[in-house]
């Protein structure tokens, strides 16, 4: 580690000093191959010398070997020639004995010329073979000699000669040839001694040849390598080099892609939060220096949850991808649109000259959202609350602008969604009460607050308890009740329905059990479905799961829907209401007559009771006969398709006695009973069994929101 603390190899900035040592090893690499390269030529040269001289040495032998073979081959057709001499007949026994006494020559001979390895110096090669070769040469002339010799004497022989004849006539060339004879065996007896000490030095050196050859073989092998690691090397050079290229390339793009993932949202490619942010500051910067307004709208799709919930995650991202371009289709040129998360969109508008110019954009994108999408092969339509803040009326930085948005988008469903609203201080202190009331809400569910109250439905025609209708209370710890109208809306756009809504369910079935248990006649339990739980995918498991653990009859349990949640999507609707029917359940319109009234989802939907609304009941004895042409026609229409009739916000006996004439089967309200805890239940049940007439109505409040 150098004195600043950075280790060896690695640079102060951390990174591994990866191209100095790159080029350390290739020196190094690089110098071995040059020394491997100079002993291997060295060793390679004095081998093919060594070769060369050998060769030419076996050449020599060669050519001796054939001289003499050749004069032995004249020596015997001289013999044959004189083969009638009796002495004659010797020679040729001697010419088979040198015959004899050179093969052990011949046998070295065969070897050279095999190729046996025979190393070292040339000269000393040479020094010991010049005496064999010239003793050999010697040896030769002698015999040829001695063959002239030979072959002039039978030229000379007379025609017939007798063999005694030719015997004293040749005897002295016969002995003269015995004679060459006797020479050239101990020529070739020195020959074949030289030959063998030869052969024995021979094998030694070729030992150490076959080291040597060892040796040069890895030498070569070296070389091979060593030119083949050349360019291996480069390639390898090469390819790290391509191989770092390739890397920083790849650490750029994944930069590239990581600024571009932590400043887009990755399902619609809009602005996430963090880029929004950062052009909201530079855009407030520049309309502070130029004088300009600008805006802040922020959107949220109405009910998508109920999209969800219907259709699937899959679904639910198809529309938003579907929304992101509708607004960029419809937004100005540096216009920036942003999505937050969720169903939630922002729409930064810059150089306006006054709140007309958002207003205007507003009512743009509202008209553009009311086209329907194409989701999952339907037609959907979805429609968006906006709200809108302004740069400096409403707020000077961005966190304020931002949240008094958010407050205006909230006021805007409040007011009925598909619409916009602009921040007020008035609609800002609303927000605050509803924020500081979602908390209150939230607490209040986690810390099991929450209570039901039931209330009575009574038999229109003999007074008997048919049914109650479950209702959420909220009594917060200082003992004040919050009524249902103010927190069950607020209940809807937060993501506590769904468990709530469980809850509820288990809970009145349950108690629906218990009351039985305590001699209660057999009732049914209305339970009102919210359009967030009614397009919830597991609401048929989450009915069924509260039947079988409460053990109560489905016939009992009565689920109470409005129109408007049945006819967003009347396909859908039909399934889900056919899958909550195979349980066994009865279903009911609630608030009939106020919304979507139509015969031909009456005919389509399997529903068992109609619930006319009370803003109809309250008009029976004050408007005379016009007032009961509707609650008389529903009540006709019920009897007409088999289903039954409840009659809500009963307040008078006169309203009981009309709605007896006009055939409704159940009633409820005030007059009948106010909403009761569970043990005032089973004590209202016998009370109702015991009177003969309807009591009176009491004089608390005449009508309670259900």
């Amino acid at each position: 580690m150098d004195a600043g603390g950075t280790p060896p190899g690695v640079h102060h900035d951390g990174a591994p000093a990866v191209s100095d040592t790159n080029a350390h090893r290739f020196t190094i690499a690089w110098t071995l191959a040059l020394v491997a390269v100079a002993v291997i030529a060295i060793t390679g040269w004095m081998l093919v010398d060594s070769t060369l001289v050998l060769q030419r040495e076996a050449a020599t032998v060669t050519r001796i070997v054939g001289e003499q073979r050749t004069h032995i081959d004249t020596l015997q057709d001289t013999a044959r020639a004189v083969g009638r001499a009796e002495d004659a007949l010797a020679a040729r026994t001697n010419v088979a004995r040198a015959l004899e006494a050179l093969e052990p020559f011949e046998a070295v001979h065969r070897r050279l010329v095999a190729g046996d390895p025979l190393a070292g110096d040339a000269a000393r090669i040479r020094a010991e073979m010049r005496p064999t070769a010239d003793t050999l040469d010697r040896h030769g002339a002698a015999v040829s000699s001695s063959l002239a010799v030979l072959a002039s004497a039978v030229e000379e022989l007379p025609p017939g000669a007798s063999g005694p004849e030719v015997t004293a006539a040749l005897a002295d060339e016969v002995a003269e040839v015995e004679l060459a004879e006797e020479r050239y065996q101990r020529a070739l007896g020195d020959l074949s001694a030289e030959y063998d000490a030869l052969a024995a030095t021979r094998v030694e050196e070729a030992r150490g040849i076959d080291r040597s050859m060892l040796l040069a073989t890895l030498a070569l092998l070296a070389i091979e390598a060593v030119l083949v690691f050349r360019p291996v090397t480069r390639r390898m050079r090469e390819t790290a080099e391509r191989r770092q290229r390739a890397a920083e390339d790849e650490r750029q793009r994944a930069a590239a892609q990581l600024q571009e993932l932590a400043r887009h949202d990755h399902l619609t490619g809009l602005a996430n939060r963090m880029a929004f942010r950062d052009r909201l500051d530079h855009a407030t910067a520049t309309a502070e220096r130029t004088g300009k307004r600008l805006a802040v709208m922020f959107l949220d799709l109405d009910k998508f949850k109920d999209i969800n919930d219907s259709y699937g995650h899959d679904a639910g991202d198809e529309l938003l991808i579907a929304v992101a371009e509708r607004l960029q289709s419809v937004a100005r040129r540096g216009d920036t649109i942003a999505r937050f998360g969720g169903d939630e969109f922002v729409v930064l508008l810059e150089s306006l000259d006054g709140p007309d110019g958002a207003a205007a954009a507003a009512a743009k994108i509202l008209e553009t959202m009311s086209e329907p999408f194409e989701v999952a092969g339907r037609q959907l339509r979805v429609t968006t609350s906006i709200g809108v803040s302004l740069y400096p009326d409403d707020a000077l930085v961005a966190d304020d602008l931002l949240r008094f948005a958010d407050s205006a988008m909230y006021q805007a469903k409040g007011a009925g969604r598909d619409t916009f609203q602009f921040s007020t201080p008035e609609l800002r202190a609303v927000n605050v009460r509803r924020a500081r009331l979602v908390s209150e809400l939230r607490s209040a569910v986690a810390m099991q607050r929450l209570r039901l109250a039931y209330q009575p439905q009574v038999s229109v025609e003999t007074g008997e308890l048919v049914g109650v209708e479950a209702f959420v209370r909220w009594v917060r710890p200082d003992g004040t009740e919050v009524r249902a109208g103010d927190f069950i809306e607020v209940l809807e756009d937060t993501d506590l329905m769904t468990p709530l809504g469980a809850w509820v369910l288990e809970e009145a079935c349950r108690q629906n059990v218990a009351w039985q248990a305590d001699g209660v006649p057999p009732i049914r339990m209305a339970i009102n479905l919210s359009a967030q739980q009614f397009r919830q995918l597991g609401l048929t498991s989450t009915i069924a799961a509260a039947l079988e653990g409460s053990g109560m009859d489905p016939d009992l349990l009565e689920l109470e829907l409005t129109e408007r949640s049945l006819v967003q999507d009347p396909e859908a609707s039909a399934a889900t209401l056919q899958l909550l029917k195979g349980l066994g359940v009865r279903i009911a319109i609630d608030d009939f007559g106020t919304g979507y009234s139509s015969l031909t989802y009456l005919k389509t939907f399997p529903i068992d009771v109609l619930k006319i609304d009370g803003s109809f009941v309250h008009r029976l004895d004050r408007d005379g006969e016009d007032a009961r042409a509707v609650p008389g026609a529903i009540a006709g229409l019920a009897r007409h398709l088999g289903m039954a009739t409840t009659a809500e916000g009963v307040e008078s006996a006169a309203q009981l006695e009309l709605l007896r004439e006009l055939g409704c089967d159940r009633a409820q309200g005030y007059f009948i009973g106010r909403p009761l805890d569970p043990g005032e239940v089973p004590a209202f049940a016998r009370q109702a069994a015991l009177r003969s007439s309807l009591p009176t109505a009491p004089s608390s409040p005449a009508s309670e929101p259900v």
